[in-house]
Protein backbone atom coordinates (compact mmCIF):
# COMPACT_ATOMS: atom_id res chain seq x y z
CA UNK A 1 0.00 0.00 0.00
CA UNK A 2 1.68 3.50 -1.08
CA UNK A 3 1.88 6.12 1.53
CA UNK A 4 0.75 9.35 -0.84
CA UNK A 5 0.03 12.57 0.27
CA UNK A 6 -1.50 15.52 -1.25
CA UNK A 7 0.31 18.71 -2.14
CA UNK A 8 -1.56 20.24 0.69
CA UNK A 9 -0.52 18.01 3.10
CA UNK A 10 3.05 18.26 1.82
CA UNK A 11 2.90 22.11 1.64
CA UNK A 12 1.90 21.23 6.05
CA UNK A 13 5.00 19.46 6.41
CA UNK A 14 6.90 21.87 4.80
CA UNK A 15 5.68 24.77 6.84
CA UNK A 16 6.02 23.10 10.19
CA UNK A 17 9.76 21.75 9.59
CA UNK A 18 10.80 25.11 8.45
CA UNK A 19 9.27 26.83 11.40
CA UNK A 20 10.32 24.61 14.14
CA UNK A 21 14.10 24.74 14.08
CA UNK A 22 14.20 28.61 13.77
CA UNK A 23 12.02 29.31 16.58
CA UNK A 24 14.32 29.03 19.85
CA UNK A 25 18.02 29.19 20.11
CA UNK A 26 18.88 30.11 16.32
CA UNK A 27 17.79 34.24 16.59
CA UNK A 28 19.98 34.73 19.56
CA UNK A 29 23.20 32.62 18.14
CA UNK A 30 23.07 34.65 14.30
CA UNK A 31 22.84 38.12 16.69
CA UNK A 32 25.39 36.99 18.74
CA UNK A 33 27.75 36.91 15.73
CA UNK A 34 26.77 39.88 13.77
CA UNK A 35 24.70 41.86 15.38
CA UNK A 36 21.68 43.16 13.40
CA UNK A 37 22.87 41.88 10.60
CA UNK A 38 21.66 38.65 11.83
CA UNK A 39 18.60 39.85 10.13
CA UNK A 40 20.26 40.23 6.43
CA UNK A 41 21.86 36.74 7.01
CA UNK A 42 18.26 34.50 8.11
CA UNK A 43 16.57 36.78 4.97
CA UNK A 44 19.71 35.22 2.76
CA UNK A 45 20.08 31.71 4.01
CA UNK A 46 15.87 31.64 4.32
CA UNK A 47 15.55 32.42 0.65
CA UNK A 48 18.64 29.95 -0.08
CA UNK A 49 16.28 27.39 1.77
CA UNK A 50 13.11 28.37 -0.31
CA UNK A 51 14.90 28.01 -3.71
CA UNK A 52 16.07 24.60 -3.05
CA UNK A 53 12.56 23.43 -2.37
CA UNK A 54 11.54 25.36 -5.50
CA UNK A 55 14.77 22.96 -7.20
CA UNK A 56 13.07 20.00 -5.85
CA UNK A 57 9.76 20.47 -7.08
CA UNK A 58 11.26 20.58 -10.11
CA UNK A 59 12.66 17.29 -9.73
CA UNK A 60 9.59 15.99 -8.91
CA UNK A 61 8.14 17.71 -12.13
CA UNK A 62 10.45 15.45 -14.01
CA UNK A 63 10.51 12.64 -12.32
CA UNK A 64 7.07 11.97 -11.54
CA UNK A 65 7.00 8.45 -9.87
CA UNK A 66 10.73 8.23 -9.55
CA UNK A 67 12.06 8.03 -5.67
CA UNK A 68 14.89 10.01 -4.81
CA UNK A 69 17.18 7.08 -4.61
CA UNK A 70 16.24 5.79 -8.09
CA UNK A 71 16.98 8.91 -9.51
CA UNK A 72 20.48 9.61 -8.36
CA UNK A 73 21.21 5.60 -8.94
CA UNK A 74 20.23 6.38 -12.62
CA UNK A 75 22.73 9.12 -12.86
CA UNK A 76 25.31 8.31 -10.20
CA UNK A 77 25.11 4.48 -9.73
CA UNK A 78 23.85 2.78 -6.61
CA UNK A 79 27.16 2.95 -4.51
CA UNK A 80 27.61 6.68 -4.01
CA UNK A 81 24.11 7.13 -3.77
CA UNK A 82 23.85 4.66 -0.98
CA UNK A 83 26.90 6.94 -0.07
CA UNK A 84 25.07 10.09 -0.22
CA UNK A 85 22.16 8.64 1.49
CA UNK A 86 24.31 7.49 4.57
CA UNK A 87 24.87 11.02 4.61
CA UNK A 88 20.96 11.82 4.90
CA UNK A 89 21.10 9.51 7.90
CA UNK A 90 23.58 10.53 9.84
CA UNK A 91 22.23 14.52 9.54
CA UNK A 92 18.87 13.00 10.40
CA UNK A 93 19.85 11.63 13.46
CA UNK A 94 21.68 14.75 14.02
CA UNK A 95 18.40 16.58 13.58
CA UNK A 96 17.15 14.60 16.15
CA UNK A 97 19.19 14.79 18.96
CA UNK A 98 19.24 18.84 17.97
CA UNK A 99 15.61 18.02 18.43
CA UNK A 100 15.65 17.00 21.59
CA UNK A 101 18.16 19.27 22.85
CA UNK A 102 17.11 22.23 22.06
CA UNK A 103 13.04 21.36 23.25
CA UNK A 104 14.14 19.72 26.34
CA UNK A 105 16.29 22.36 27.51
CA UNK A 106 13.31 24.92 26.78
CA UNK A 107 11.07 22.55 28.14
CA UNK A 108 12.41 22.31 31.61
CA UNK A 109 12.88 26.22 31.52
CA UNK A 110 9.20 26.87 30.98
CA UNK A 111 7.60 24.18 32.88
CA UNK A 112 9.72 22.32 35.52
CA UNK A 113 13.40 23.37 36.49
CA UNK A 114 13.71 20.14 37.95
CA UNK A 115 12.83 18.12 34.89
CA UNK A 116 14.79 14.75 34.21
CA UNK A 117 15.57 13.90 30.59
CA UNK A 118 14.96 10.28 31.03
CA UNK A 119 11.05 11.13 31.31
CA UNK A 120 11.30 13.13 28.79
CA UNK A 121 12.71 10.70 25.86
CA UNK A 122 10.63 8.44 27.76
CA UNK A 123 7.53 10.26 26.83
CA UNK A 124 8.73 12.09 23.31
CA UNK A 125 10.40 9.16 21.62
CA UNK A 126 6.98 6.86 21.86
CA UNK A 127 5.09 9.47 20.59
CA UNK A 128 7.14 10.41 17.11
CA UNK A 129 7.65 6.40 16.60
CA UNK A 130 4.18 6.07 16.73
CA UNK A 131 3.45 9.16 14.69
CA UNK A 132 6.01 8.00 12.12
CA UNK A 133 5.78 4.18 12.19
CA UNK A 134 2.09 4.27 10.66
CA UNK A 135 3.17 5.78 7.69
CA UNK A 136 3.83 9.23 6.07
CA UNK A 137 0.02 9.60 4.99
CA UNK A 138 -1.26 9.24 8.78
CA UNK A 139 1.68 11.76 10.04
CA UNK A 140 0.61 14.26 7.56
CA UNK A 141 -3.79 13.52 8.17
CA UNK A 142 -2.72 14.68 11.79
CA UNK A 143 -0.55 16.97 11.16
CA UNK A 144 -3.39 19.25 8.76
CA UNK A 145 -5.88 18.75 11.52
CA UNK A 146 -3.38 20.53 14.13
CA UNK A 147 -1.89 22.96 11.36
CA UNK A 148 -4.50 25.77 12.03
CA UNK A 149 -4.12 25.82 16.01
CA UNK A 150 -0.10 25.87 15.29
CA UNK A 151 -0.33 28.75 12.82
CA UNK A 152 -3.14 30.59 15.37
CA UNK A 153 -0.85 30.38 18.16
CA UNK A 154 2.29 31.15 16.22
CA UNK A 155 0.50 34.73 15.32
CA UNK A 156 -0.78 35.01 18.91
CA UNK A 157 2.68 35.32 19.89
CA UNK A 158 3.38 37.67 16.95
CA UNK A 159 0.81 40.33 17.83
CA UNK A 160 1.35 39.72 21.64
CA UNK A 161 5.10 40.75 21.13
CA UNK A 162 4.48 43.84 18.77
CA UNK A 163 2.32 44.98 21.86
CA UNK A 164 5.38 44.95 23.96
CA UNK A 165 7.81 47.29 21.76
CA UNK A 166 7.53 50.46 22.89
CA UNK A 167 9.25 52.17 20.27
CA UNK A 168 10.27 50.80 16.97
CA UNK A 169 14.30 52.07 16.33
CA UNK A 170 16.25 51.28 13.21
CA UNK A 171 19.06 48.80 13.61
CA UNK A 172 22.65 49.90 13.66
CA UNK A 173 24.48 48.19 11.10
CA UNK A 174 27.81 48.03 12.63
CA UNK A 175 30.85 47.91 10.13
CA UNK A 176 31.26 43.96 9.24
CA UNK A 177 33.54 42.59 6.70
CA UNK A 178 32.12 40.47 4.19
CA UNK A 179 34.17 37.56 5.44
CA UNK A 180 32.37 37.85 8.44
CA UNK A 181 29.37 37.70 7.02
CA UNK A 182 30.09 34.57 4.90
CA UNK A 183 31.79 32.39 7.61
CA UNK A 184 28.73 33.51 10.09
CA UNK A 185 26.40 32.22 7.14
CA UNK A 186 28.38 29.33 6.53
CA UNK A 187 28.96 28.37 10.32
CA UNK A 188 24.75 28.27 11.16
CA UNK A 189 23.80 26.82 7.97
CA UNK A 190 23.08 23.53 9.54
CA UNK A 191 19.59 25.27 10.75
CA UNK A 192 18.95 25.69 7.26
CA UNK A 193 18.24 22.28 5.60
CA UNK A 194 14.94 21.48 6.78
CA UNK A 195 13.73 20.92 3.23
CA UNK A 196 16.00 17.67 2.73
CA UNK A 197 13.33 15.15 4.22
CA UNK A 198 11.28 16.39 0.85
CA UNK A 199 13.90 14.43 -1.09
CA UNK A 200 12.67 11.39 0.79
CA UNK A 201 9.16 11.85 0.29
CA UNK A 202 9.36 13.03 -3.29
CA UNK A 203 7.57 9.78 -4.65
CA UNK A 204 4.77 9.78 -2.72
CA UNK A 205 3.40 12.92 -3.15
CA UNK A 206 0.51 13.12 -5.32
CA UNK A 207 0.72 15.32 -8.55
CA UNK A 208 -2.02 17.38 -9.88
CA UNK A 209 -2.30 20.38 -11.54
CA UNK A 210 -0.66 23.03 -9.65
CA UNK A 211 0.42 21.13 -7.00
CA UNK A 212 4.14 22.93 -6.71
CA UNK A 213 2.45 26.28 -6.16
CA UNK A 214 0.17 24.92 -3.73
CA UNK A 215 3.51 23.78 -1.36
CA UNK A 216 5.00 27.00 -2.22
CA UNK A 217 2.22 28.72 -0.29
CA UNK A 218 2.31 27.19 2.61
CA UNK A 219 6.23 27.65 2.78
CA UNK A 220 5.99 31.50 1.56
CA UNK A 221 3.22 32.04 4.58
CA UNK A 222 6.10 30.90 6.59
CA UNK A 223 8.77 32.29 4.88
CA UNK A 224 6.37 35.87 5.92
CA UNK A 225 5.76 35.04 9.41
CA UNK A 226 9.54 33.95 10.28
CA UNK A 227 11.01 37.57 9.13
CA UNK A 228 8.19 39.12 11.04
CA UNK A 229 8.76 36.81 14.10
CA UNK A 230 12.69 38.00 14.12
CA UNK A 231 12.25 41.44 13.55
CA UNK A 232 9.32 41.75 16.54
CA UNK A 233 12.20 39.46 18.78
CA UNK A 234 15.28 42.12 17.22
CA UNK A 235 13.07 45.18 18.44
CA UNK A 236 11.94 43.54 21.69
CA UNK A 237 15.86 43.13 22.94
CA UNK A 238 17.87 44.87 20.43
CA UNK A 239 21.26 44.88 22.38
CA UNK A 240 20.31 41.85 24.56
CA UNK A 241 19.17 39.96 21.99
CA UNK A 242 22.01 37.69 22.39
CA UNK A 243 21.17 36.69 26.10
CA UNK A 244 17.94 34.71 24.94
CA UNK A 245 17.68 31.26 23.73
CA UNK A 246 13.88 30.69 23.93
CA UNK A 247 12.64 33.07 21.17
CA UNK A 248 9.15 32.19 21.38
CA UNK A 249 8.57 32.28 24.66
CA UNK A 250 11.05 35.32 25.52
CA UNK A 251 9.41 37.60 22.77
CA UNK A 252 5.99 37.72 24.65
CA UNK A 253 7.60 38.51 27.94
CA UNK A 254 7.09 42.37 28.30
CA UNK A 255 3.60 42.01 27.02
CA UNK A 256 1.45 44.35 29.15
CA UNK A 257 -2.11 43.04 27.55
CA UNK A 258 -2.39 40.46 30.47
CA UNK A 259 -1.49 40.60 33.84
CA UNK A 260 -0.10 37.03 34.59
CA UNK A 261 2.10 36.34 32.10
CA UNK A 262 2.33 32.51 32.74
CA UNK A 263 -0.90 32.24 30.62
CA UNK A 264 0.51 33.47 27.96
CA UNK A 265 3.66 31.39 28.19
CA UNK A 266 1.08 28.59 27.91
CA UNK A 267 0.72 29.87 24.33
CA UNK A 268 3.99 29.26 23.04
CA UNK A 269 4.55 26.39 25.04
CA UNK A 270 1.67 24.47 22.86
CA UNK A 271 2.94 26.24 19.75
CA UNK A 272 6.65 24.20 20.29
CA UNK A 273 5.37 21.05 21.55
CA UNK A 274 2.86 19.95 18.68
CA UNK A 275 5.38 21.54 16.24
CA UNK A 276 8.01 19.43 17.99
CA UNK A 277 6.20 16.03 17.94
CA UNK A 278 5.72 16.39 13.93
CA UNK A 279 9.47 17.45 13.05
CA UNK A 280 10.30 14.48 15.33
CA UNK A 281 7.59 12.04 13.59
CA UNK A 282 8.80 13.46 10.33
CA UNK A 283 12.61 13.10 10.91
CA UNK A 284 12.20 9.31 12.38
CA UNK A 285 10.41 8.64 9.11
CA UNK A 286 13.29 9.73 7.05
CA UNK A 287 15.40 8.42 9.04
CA UNK A 288 14.02 5.12 8.62
CA UNK A 289 13.61 5.71 4.55
CA UNK A 290 17.83 6.52 4.23
CA UNK A 291 18.35 3.10 6.47
CA UNK A 292 16.32 0.98 4.75
CA UNK A 293 18.01 2.37 1.16
CA UNK A 294 21.39 1.51 2.69
CA UNK A 295 20.43 -1.51 4.48
CA UNK A 296 17.71 -3.54 2.48
CA UNK A 297 17.74 -6.57 5.48
CA UNK A 298 16.90 -5.02 8.09
CA UNK A 299 13.11 -4.62 8.74
CA UNK A 300 11.14 -1.81 10.16
CA UNK A 301 10.83 -2.50 13.92
CA UNK A 302 14.33 -3.61 14.05
CA UNK A 303 14.90 -0.32 12.45
CA UNK A 304 12.87 1.49 14.97
CA UNK A 305 15.03 0.02 17.75
CA UNK A 306 18.00 0.97 16.28
CA UNK A 307 17.24 5.03 15.67
CA UNK A 308 15.51 5.08 19.19
CA UNK A 309 18.98 3.19 20.76
CA UNK A 310 21.54 5.82 18.88
CA UNK A 311 19.42 8.55 19.03
CA UNK A 312 20.09 7.84 23.42
CA UNK A 313 23.35 6.84 22.76
CA UNK A 314 24.29 10.00 20.84
CA UNK A 315 22.59 12.47 22.55
CA UNK A 316 23.54 11.28 26.49
CA UNK A 317 27.10 10.64 25.47
CA UNK A 318 28.11 13.50 23.41
CA UNK A 319 26.17 16.49 23.62
CA UNK A 320 23.84 16.30 26.92
CA UNK A 321 26.58 16.30 29.36
CA UNK A 322 28.87 18.73 27.70
CA UNK A 323 26.00 21.03 26.51
CA UNK A 324 28.13 22.07 23.46
CA UNK A 325 25.48 20.74 20.71
CA UNK A 326 25.48 24.74 19.35
CA UNK A 327 29.10 24.54 18.96
CA UNK A 328 29.68 21.15 17.09
CA UNK A 329 26.44 21.90 14.65
CA UNK A 330 28.61 25.28 14.19
CA UNK A 331 32.02 23.82 13.89
CA UNK A 332 31.35 20.70 12.27
CA UNK A 333 27.77 20.51 11.31
CA UNK A 334 28.14 23.10 8.36
CA UNK A 335 30.57 20.79 6.84
CA UNK A 336 27.59 18.08 6.21
CA UNK A 337 25.36 20.99 5.67
CA UNK A 338 27.83 22.13 2.87
CA UNK A 339 27.68 18.59 0.90
CA UNK A 340 23.80 17.97 1.04
CA UNK A 341 22.46 21.33 1.52
CA UNK A 342 24.01 22.87 -1.23
CA UNK A 343 26.40 21.16 -3.33
CA UNK A 344 23.62 18.73 -3.95
CA UNK A 345 21.03 20.80 -4.70
CA UNK A 346 23.46 22.66 -7.38
CA UNK A 347 24.03 19.19 -8.99
CA UNK A 348 20.06 18.56 -9.01
CA UNK A 349 19.79 22.35 -10.86
CA UNK A 350 22.08 20.97 -13.28
CA UNK A 351 20.59 17.71 -13.58
CA UNK A 352 17.13 18.89 -14.18
CA UNK A 353 18.31 21.62 -16.98
CA UNK A 354 21.04 19.01 -18.75
CA UNK A 355 19.15 15.46 -18.63
CA UNK A 356 17.88 16.11 -22.26
CA UNK A 357 15.78 13.12 -21.92
CA UNK A 358 12.37 14.67 -22.91
CA UNK A 359 10.23 11.73 -21.19
CA UNK A 360 8.57 11.59 -18.05
CA UNK A 361 10.34 8.63 -15.75
CA UNK A 362 6.58 7.13 -14.85
CA UNK A 363 6.86 3.64 -12.92
CA UNK A 364 3.69 1.94 -12.43
CA UNK A 365 1.99 2.69 -9.44
CA UNK A 366 0.79 0.21 -6.63
CA UNK A 367 -2.66 0.28 -5.73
Amino acid sequence: MRQDITARQAGILCFLMMLSSKILALPSLLYKDVGYFAMIIFLMLLSMEVLFLFVFIKLKEKYINLSFFDILSKFLGKIITKIIYFLFFVYFLIAVVHLIYDNFIYLREAIFENAKIEKFLLIFLPIICALSYKGLNSLARTAEFFYIFIVFGFICCLVLGASSISQFTLPIFENLSITTILNTSFKNIFWFGDFIFFLMIIDKIKVKNGFGKTIMNYVWLCFVVLLIFYFIFYQVYKNTSFMHNNAITDIIAFTNQVENIEKLNLIALLVVMFIIFYQGGVLFYCLNESFSKICTYTNKIQNYILFVLGTIIVFLLFFYSSQKIHLYLANYGKYLGLLIFLILPIYLIFQINFDKNKKIYNKKVKK
